[in-house]
């Protein structure tokens, strides 16, 4: 798409894996244990690299995987 050539022949998209989507937002940082580019949220020089650039104070700590996240909201985590 970005070429202008989505629709002619030899040209398409050819996603060569099942998950895309979610490798893209792995990629762009949608894992809770790593900034954009698997860079580990646990790295103090990471950390102060991202809260520079985004004006922000952020936790040393990981977030939580999609399946602890309900346990945790019944743990009043």
């Amino acid at each position: 798409m970005l070429t202008g050539n989505l629709g002619k022949e030899s040209a398409g998209v050819n996603p060569l894996r099942g998950q895309n989507n979610v490798q893209g937002a792995c990629d762009m940082g949608g894992l809770p244990n790593v900034y954009t580019g698997y860079q580990a949220v646990t790295d103090p020089a990471v950390k102060k690299k991202f809260e520079e650039a985004w004006g922000v104070n952020l936790s040393e700590k990981a977030g939580l995987a999609a399946t602890e996240m309900f346990p945790a909201m019944l743990d009043g985590r």
